[in-house]
């Protein structure tokens, strides 16, 4: 597993095109996709709005509004990981 980490804008998408056009094996995860479907769970887009107050436009999360939130308050993100796994527990549970 390699994990490319950098800036937004700094080549992380284009490098990992790059390493999976060298070998058919190489996959691209892209966790800014699952981290986006993940908040449209129902139950984790509930709980998210709940826990902070978001407003939704057209029944999805205002990513930005929450952004500001969980990403500019370290506690906020702590609260945040351990909703979403709470809720990751229950569905898988089932």
């Amino acid at each position: 597993m390699i994990t490319i980490t950098g800036a937004s804008g700094s080549g992380k998408s284009s490098i990992s095109e790059f390493l999976c056009s060298l070998d058919e094996k190489i996959v691209h995860l892209n966790i800014d996709t699952v981290r986006h479907k993940v908040l449209e769970i129902p139950e984790i887009k509930k709980a998210v709005c709940k826990k902070f107050h978001l407003n939704r436009t057209e029944d999805k999360i205002n990513r930005k509004e929450l952004g500001d939130l969980v990403f500019n308050n370290h506690q906020n993100m702590k609260q945040t990981i351990k909703e979403v796994k709470k809720i990751y527990k229950s569905i898988i549970s089932r």
